[in-house]
């Protein structure tokens, strides 16, 4: 399951500690986001990355992706970071 939500300047989201998530800008300004976290140590992969590090079969299993689909995912170590 999945959900997408747009927020607004002075918007204030928050995301579960075990939900995976991404931002996304979908207008023509520049994000100023502020990110706070209970934790000292803060980890970030791209989706190529992890899905990588997942069986095969779990991928099948979730996103109905067959062998070829999967091998043709690329590799995705270096994070996209602007």
């Amino acid at each position: 399951k999945s959900r997408t939500m747009n927020f607004n300047p002075s918007d204030v989201g928050y995301v579960p500690q075990v939900a995976d998530h991404y931002i996304e800008n979908t207008g023509k300004d520049d994000i100023i986001l502020l990110a706070a976290f209970r934790s000292p140590i803060f980890t970030e992969m791209s989706l190529n990355h992890w899905m990588h590090r997942l069986p095969p079969q779990m991928i099948k299993d979730h996103l109905h992706l067959n062998d070829d689909e999967i091998r043709g995912i690329p590799d995705g170590k270096s994070l996209m970071l602007p």
